[in-house]
């Protein structure tokens, strides 16, 4: 295989696997549900995209919600959140009190389902069987071990913090209330339209808790609003109305209005869904643009691969033999220089013309000149060179006659 195919061949391999990666990356399925970066009727990319037709800025968060800005202005989604959120406890809940207590509106919404989720198997804790102590004595109280803290107690679940619980009904009544658009209440006003659903789950707030109803159904509420500082966090239970499926076929503007209210930007959670920034080398290209020195190495190495299998000098013959320079004088390497240098045909015409710059000049009618006037290139260098040793041998022996003839 040739070095031009082999070029080739890689080239092309490296064309079609970026054209693959490209159209996953387009297609956006690598991506989690309600991603906004994922552009089939999962994600949310539809809604990222159509805000700053409206005038309102978007930008993604892929670090940790405390690094996310605040002010009364923003926005932030977190879509496609657990359904067990608010059962368990998170590391930024105060973040995220923290960010609408800042003037800023907090928008939570949750996956639709139609029952109840299981709880992930590592995260189930299970029960150590209780003791039951001889003779119906009391246990004696738990002490912990010598030079141990004891253990911290539990923090409360996120439902209890903010007085709010997510709530399903059975699996054959799920699938009915489903079906069963949200209607918005009068805390809502000028707004008629519906809103599309496919979760089952609803609102259960406590009373007292400073929850308003936004959108409500028959089995209970489904969009619920608290303030929070100068702030509001708004609860979700479904996220389908935010998707792209929903953009494109159940559009409720009025809706994606309502959620964010007066902010001017929004901001899309994406690191909940696991989507976080991790730098690496091209992250550091990218982020001081160093697209030319990475350019520029993938040239040099390409030159170096050639220069590994194309070297400088030229190519030997089949069967042809470095000969040994170890031990030849000046002479020898003179002619080792002229073999690499001037061509076999021209080589006589070479010798010629440097006879003729220091033999200090023949008369024009000589022999010899004349010889050398008609010397053939097509004649073999070993002919011409016999012929040319006889003329000057004949001229040499034409002289010395005239010299001793004079003398006499």
């Amino acid at each position: 295989m040739s070095w031009a195919l082999l070029v080739g061949c890689v080239a092309m391999f490296v064309i079609g696997l970026g054209r693959v990666l490209s159209l996953r990356l387009e297609a956006g399925d690598v991506y989690p549900q309600y991603s906004s970066l994922r552009a089939d009727p999962m994600g949310t990319k539809v809604l990222f995209e159509a805000l700053p037709l409206a005038g309102i800025s978007t930008a993604r968060l892929y670090r940790p919600l405390r690094e996310a800005a605040h002010g009364p202005d923003i926005a932030c989604f977190r879509l496609g959140a657990d359904p067990l959120l608010l059962e368990g406890t998170i590391h930024d809940a105060e973040e995220l009190e923290g960010l609408a207590a800042s003037g800023a509106r907090v928008i939570v919404a949750f996956s639709p389902s139609l029952r109840r989720p299981q709880a992930p198997f590592m995260a189930r804790r299970p029960q150590a069987p209780s003791a039951t102590p001889p003779h119906g004595k009391a246990p004696p109280p738990a002490t912990p071990p010598r030079g141990k803290a004891p253990p911290a107690p539990s923090r409360p679940s996120l439902g209890k913090r903010w007085g709010i619980e997510l709530a399903w009904p059975r699996l054959d009544k799920g699938i009915a209330a489903a079906r069963e658009s949200g209607t918005p209440t009068a805390d809502l006003p000028g707004i008629t339209e519906d809103l599309p659903l496919r979760t089952a789950a609803r609102f259960n707030p406590r009373e007292g808790t400073g929850w308003r109803t936004l959108y409500t159904r028959s089995a209970g509420a489904v969009v619920v609003e608290r303030r929070i500082g100068r702030g509001s966090l708004v609860l979700c239970a479904d996220a389908y109305a935010l998707s792209n499926e929903a953009m494109g076929f159940e559009r409720r503007p009025a809706y994606v209005a309502a959620l964010i209210g007066p902010a001017r930007r929004a901001v899309f959670d994406e690191a909940s869904l696991g989507v976080v920034e991790q730098p690496g080398v091209m992250t550091l290209v990218r982020r001081y643009r160093l697209h030319g020195v990475l350019a520029t190495l993938l040239v040099i190495g390409v030159l170096f691969a050639w220069l590994a299998r194309r070297p400088l000098l030229p190519d030997r013959a089949e069967g042809q033999t470095v000969p040994s320079t170890g031990s030849r004088d000046q002479g020898e390497a003179l002619v080792d220089l002229l073999r690499r240098s001037v061509p076999e045909r021209q080589l006589l015409g070479v010798c010629v013309a440097e006879w003729r710059k220091t033999s200090g000049g023949l008369p024009s009618g000589d022999s010899v000149t004349a010889l050398l006037d008609e010397i053939c290139a097509g004649e073999p260098p070993e002919a011409t060179y016999r012929r040319i040793a006889h003329a000057l041998e004949r001229a040499r022996r034409s002289r010395t006659a005239m010299a001793d003839g004079g003398e006499a």
